[in-house]
């Protein structure tokens, strides 16, 4: 049965100890190893951008592995994140060191006041799929109202649809009848993994106001928990290597994407 009031949020909201699962979910090698990608391009775009003087928001930021690794390596003048979950917001400021950063609990859809100021740079990492199709359009465009002028967001898809998970997944979901992750709520029940393809992200972003300037493909090489098929080391600067390969990453299951607010 599917349970059409599912809502992404609400598993955090109502459970105690959901940000601990979480991190315990994310704990492993093939998760670890894509963070260690993920790092490894936000470097890139902040490098390229000169981030000082700049506001930063880490929006959704669950348990805080983006937030904390910013606000370690970077120097803005400004150094935000927002969660609607105060369990997950704990777990975040443990992680966090630095006593510059802003903790923020609350909801951009209904409360339009939680900063007086306007943001530089916005990440917001493993949003779009998340959310549900309804919420994905007034998320977005909350998040270009407190951007400044030209501001950026980086933003990211990781379950590129035409990935090899992402196959998997999409024909399952709509040949096969297994209900998308949150759509059933019947114990036990086996279901797949939201997927997104470049054009339905790019068209998404167009419809919220922001252009995309630039697009970072990588893992096209599948792992699973504590399954990655090469050594890290040599997994991290190969996979680097095809990222530049245009027609091979247009397989690859995670995507950062660059918007700049028009």
């Amino acid at each position: 049965m599917k349970n059409k009031k599912f809502s992404y949020a609400k598993i955090y909201l109502d459970n105690p100890n959901a940000g601990i699962h979480y991190d315990r979910v994310i704990s492993n090698k093939f998760e670890e190893f894509i963070f260690s990608m993920e790092k490894s391009f936000l470097r890139k775009i902040f490098d390229e951008l000169k981030t000082v003087n700049m506001n930063y928001l880490d929006f959704a930021s669950g348990t805080g592995r983006i937030i904390a690794f910013v606000s370690k390596n970077y120097n803005f003048s400004g150094l935000s994140c927002l969660d609607l979950s105060e369990n997950m917001m704990k777990i975040a400021r443990k992680k966090t060191k630095s006593k510059k950063v802003e903790f923020v609990v609350g909801n951009i859809e209904k409360q339009h006041n939680l900063f007086k100021k306007k943001f530089d740079i916005i990440t917001a990492f493993r949003l779009i799929l998340n959310l549900e199709h309804d919420k994905r359009l007034s998320v977005l465009r909350e998040l270009n109202k407190l951007l400044n002028k030209d501001g950026v967001l980086i933003v990211n898809n990781h379950m590129n649809r035409y990935s090899f998970f992402g196959i998997i997944s999409f024909i399952m979901h709509k040949y096969f009848g297994y209900p998308l992750k949150g759509e059933c709520s019947k114990p036990g029940c086996r279901t797949v993994l939201n997927t997104m393809s470049d054009k339905e992200a790019r068209e998404l972003f167009e419809m919220c106001g922001f252009s995309v300037v630039k697009a970072y493909r990588f893992t096209l090489i599948p792992g699973y928990k504590n399954t990655i098929l090469l050594p890290e080391k040599f997994l991290f600067n190969f996979e680097n290597l095809l990222s530049k390969v245009t027609f091979l990453n247009l397989f690859s299951k995670d995507i950062i994407y660059v918007c700049k607010k028009k």
